[in-house]
This record gives C-alpha cells, structure tokens and sequence, in this order.
C-alpha cells in the first residue's frame, strides 16, 4: 500500500513538472512574438512583397511605347524644308548624295503614296534637289496626315455674313489639326472687280484664313492683292489664293497637323509652314503673296 502511494506521488510530480515546462516554453513563445512583432511584421510584408513583384502583373502595358521623334529630312518638292532659302537648300556635294538619296515616305494631297529611293540631282551648277519623290517626302516612316480633311460644298450663315466683300470665289474645308475632336476651319476667297477691260481700273484681292469651330476668325494666313497678267493695258491672267494651295500635314511627327501654303513663287519654289495649338496660330500669319515678277 506504501508503494502504490509513492508511485502516485511521483507519477503527480511528472506531471506537474511537465506542466511547468509547457507553461515556460509557451511563456517564452509569447514573450518573443510580444517584443519582436515589429520585426515579424517588417519581414512578412518583405516576403508579400517579393511575391507580388515576381507573381503579380503589373498595371503597366507590356506593348511598347511609340517615341515621337521628328524626322531628320522633310523635303518640299524634292528641296530641304529645314532651310529657309529652298532654292539653294541642297548644295551638290558627294556628302549630300550619302545624306539624301535614301528611302522616303511620300504624301501629297492629304494622302499617302508609298516609300521611294531619293536621287539627289544638280538642278544648277552647285545645286541640287532629290528626284524620285513627291510633294512631301519625310525620312521617316509614321502617320504624317492622322486626320482627313472635308470639303464643305454649303458656306455657313454665320461664315458667310463674314465673307460678303469676296464675290467671286468662297472655298471651305474642315479638319481637325490638333486631334481635340473639334474642327478648325481654312477658308480660302477672292473678289475682283467687275471692269476687265482696262488694267488701270482693275482690282482683286484674295486671302487664306482660319476660322474656329465656331466660325471665328482666329487667323490669316497669307493673302493677295492686284496679283494679274496684263498687255496692252488689259487684263490677261488672274492669281488669287486658292484652296488647292493648301496642305494638311504632321511634319515633325507630334500629332499636330501643320497648315502649308504654297506661294506660287515665279520660276520657283516657296512655301509657308503654320502649326495651330493652343488657340493659337505660329508662322510667317499675313503674308502677302506675290506670284508675279
């Protein structure tokens, strides 16, 4: 009986030093995660986050991002639009002929007319111009006329009331320049008195202009005065402004569509490049036109 009591005792004895380890290890546990939380948390949100970089897509585009870089040639009938003076724009050198003759993109017309091989050839002694290529010519290939221009065929009251001085001709097309979905418009129109007999009494006049998407006049463009042919004091030939003279065109490649205007310069070559931004009209703006010699 003796025995059995003592084999209880001891078997008590276990268990209750038993029970204090647990209570230490525990206690010890508790005591750790109290007093390092902080730090278990700074490398759980480590761990998430090198998940999430490595597992997770990103919000950003895996497509590549069009760079818009203005080309290095733009030629305007085969002559270096860079250069002011166009006539003399492309001395006849063997480094120009490495420069120019090399693939461009054509347009004309507010269209797109395939790539062709530049040919630099001398147009007078020293000078040159690049063959084989049409009305613009870019070095680049990107969308140069992102946006279409319309003809419109019935004048707007509201233009029209503006325009009662021109009698002879009005000629409106629309486009948007700036990609805003709203449309500018370019009017182009001429008046020209009635007597033709005698070029003392003769006068015409015309202009290019630009009007907002609520016909208001935000610019003019170039312009004409008494530009005619005459012999014998009588009145010949006519030059007015004209509508057919204009271009619509991004030429630095930003998504803008620049206005050009050809000069009809006699026995030559000149024209005026316009950007429409902000509201705002940049360039050479009432420019008188003179096509005679």
């Amino acid at each position: 009986m003796k025995k059995d009591n003592t084999t209880k005792q001891l078997f008590l004895g276990f268990i209750l030093a038993l029970a204090v380890l647990t209570f230490i290890i525990i206690g010890f546990y508790l005591y750790q995660v109290y007093f390092n939380k902080d730090l278990i948390k700074i490398k759980t949100i480590s761990v998430e986050n090198e998940v999430a970089d490595a597992e997770e897509p990103s919000n950003e585009t895996n497509e590549p991002t069009e760079e818009r870089i203005p080309p290095e040639i733009v030629l305007y009938y085969g002559l270096d639009l860079s250069n002011p003076d166009l006539e003399i724009s492309i001395p006849f050198t063997d480094e120009n002929k490495q420069k120019y003759e090399i693939t461009y993109y054509n347009y004309e017309n507010g269209e797109y007319l395939g790539e062709t091989k530049g040919e630099l050839e001398e147009t007078y002694e020293g000078v040159s111009h690049v063959a084989n290529t049409k009305k613009f010519a870019i070095s680049e290939k990107y969308d140069a006329v992102p946006r279409k221009f319309q003809t419109i065929e019935t004048i707007p009251e509201k233009l029209k009331t503006q325009l009662e001085d021109y009698n002879n001709k009005v000629e409106v097309q629309a486009i948007d320049l700036d990609g805003d979905n709203s449309l500018e418009y370019i009017v182009a129109c001429s008046s020209y008195s009635g007597n033709k007999a005698s070029s003392a009494e003769y006068k015409n006049y015309s202009e290019i202009s630009v009007y907002d998407d609520n016909f208001n006049k935000i610019s003019t463009l170039v312009k004409s005065t008494n530009q005619f042919w005459e012999h014998n004091n009588r009145v010949t030939e006519e030059f007015f402004c004209d509508i057919d003279d204009v271009e619509y065109i991004d030429l630095d490649n930003d998504g803008l569509m620049e206005i050009s205007v050809d000069l009809n310069v006699y026995e030559g070559t000149g024209v005026e490049i316009y950007k429409y931004k902000n509201g705002e009209i940049t360039g050479n703006t009432d420019y008188s036109v003179s096509s005679l010699p």
